[in-house]
């Protein structure tokens, strides 16, 4: 009894400090805990297989080693452990849990411990290990990770999982809607209703269409994404009936770091499931804040804003091309996009997009952007652009970003391939060639984990 009881106590305590972390799937990097069909609780322990147990949820708060509190239909506050037993919460526990870290989030204020680490908010959750938030900034929504847990001992290896998570740090995303993590995925449900999961293991990055207006949350279990309604506050319920089955092995995709939002545009991977191609702008009839910049005709010019915008950053993000966010703005990161798509698609770039451009945007053929294709000397494109902004960012020095492969891209090319060991082809000279895999690690590397001994520009 006694066993039982410090359980119960240990399970009060925790739903004082974490309820902001109630979701419809919870995980302390070990335990995992989400609902499933007919709204019933799964459990997974590390790979083992996962248990259903039969007892209606209406919300999951937190995952502990003891296991999963619950709020439930019929019994009110529980606690499951990892082997299917249910124990009712302590009545009237008021103490402190030795070394618990509190995480609250209230009107865009997210404190931990009662020191404020950010004013403007949108949403956050926790894994024990890692604190994920998404705050509002000058350049849009980004996602922000802290580590909450102080482990000095614990060194962030390239390649390794604390890398990848560590390296979604500083990405611009949809504004959020809720936050979930699993032992899989980060998983992102934005205002707009689309899903955007981020692989913890790989660091991979894909987004997934809205399939209707009510989605509200979502998150990934074994290869499965599920969404969910939110009826009522604190209330949970699975909105996708058949299986939704998804792709964690996908190529990790570049973040845009918070200190050179402009300078690395976000890249993302191909959907797997495909939105069914948006019906194109017609001819414009709406008032915009931005002057002139829609023509009659429909030529939309950098600088646009509203729906039409809206509706063509929206289909660009569906092909996996970098636009940030979906806002209706028509800035540089849609620029950057749009020149991405003319060049994938074969089309001449302008500083605006033409109808011509759109009908081949909205086409069902539209080609979706592959984020690694190889570069040389001499190229002169916007992937060449980009990929000089993010050699900037890693410290080394590329001249101007031109957008030209030059004798200076070359030689910070050469530096990265040799820092990195990025093995070369039979007679390649270095830095002439920006390979598939040069690229996926220049882009996938956290730029705070370069091997620079300085933070000069070599």
């Amino acid at each position: 009894m006694k066993k039982y009881s410090f359980l119960m106590l240990l399970a009060a305590v925790c739903l004082l400090v974490s309820a902001a972390c109630a979701a419809p799937a919870v995980t302390d990097g070990q335990t995992t805990g989400w609902i499933a069909e007919n709204g019933y609780l799964c459990i997974q322990s590390g790979d083992e297989s996962y248990r259903q147990i039969p007892l209606v949820m209406e919300d999951l708060i937190q995952a502990t080693e003891n296991g999963i509190i619950c709020q439930t239909k019929d019994q009110g506050v529980v606690v499951v452990n990892k082997d299917g037993a249910m124990y009712r919460k302590a009545e009237g526990a008021e103490a402190a849990a030795p070394g618990a870290v509190q995480m609250k989030l209230e009107n865009g204020i997210l404190t931990v411990d009662g020191t404020a680490v950010s004013v403007t908010a949108g949403a956050m959750v926790s894994d024990g290990t890692y604190l994920y938030y998404v705050e509002k900034t000058d350049a849009g929504w980004i996602l922000r990770v802290r580590d909450v847990v102080e482990n000095k001992d614990r060194a962030i290896v390239p390649g390794s999982r604390d890398a990848y998570v560590t390296g979604l740090s500083g990405r611009l995303v949809d504004e959020p809607e809720s936050l979930t993590v699993t032992r899989d995925a980060l998983t992102l449900t934005g205002k707009n209703h689309r899903v955007e999961v981020m692989d913890l293991k790989t660091g991979g990055f894909t987004n997934y269409p809205q399939i209707s207006d009510q989605t509200a949350g979502a998150c990934v279990m074994n290869g499965i994404l599920y969404r969910y309604t939110q009826p009522e506050p604190q209330k949970w319920a699975l909105e996708n009936a058949a299986a939704e089955t998804v792709s964690l092995s996908a190529t990790a995709q570049p973040a845009v770091q918070a200190a050179s939002v402009t300078a690395a545009p976000v890249v993302t991977a191909a959907p797997v499931v495909t939105a069914a191609p948006t019906k194109a702008p017609a001819k414009n009839t709406e008032k915009t804040s931005s002057g002139d910049l829609i023509d009659e005709d429909g030529t939309v010019h950098n600088g646009a804003k509203g729906k039409t915008v809206r509706k063509i950053q929206q289909r660009l993000a569906d092909l996996g091309y970098p636009t940030g966010s979906v806002d209706g703005s028509y800035g540089e990161l849609t620029q950057i996009a749009i020149d991405l798509f003319c060049e994938t698609a074969g089309l001449k770039k302008h500083n605006y997009i033409s109808p011509s451009v759109q009908k081949k945007l909205f086409a069902d053929d539209a080609p979706f952007f592959d984020a690694y294709v190889p570069l040389k000397k001499g190229d002169r494109s916007t992937r060449v652009k980009a990929m000089q902004k993010r050699l900037k960012d890693m410290r080394y020095d590329p001249g101007k970003a031109d957008g030209v492969y030059g004798a200076k891209t070359v030689a910070a090319v050469a530096l990265f391939q040799r820092d990195y060991g990025i093995a070369l082809a039979n007679q390649e000279i270095p830095g002439e060639y920006a390979s598939r895999e040069m690229l996926e690690t220049l882009f996938t590397t956290n730029p705070r984990l370069a091997p620079a001994t300085s933070t000069d520009i070599r």
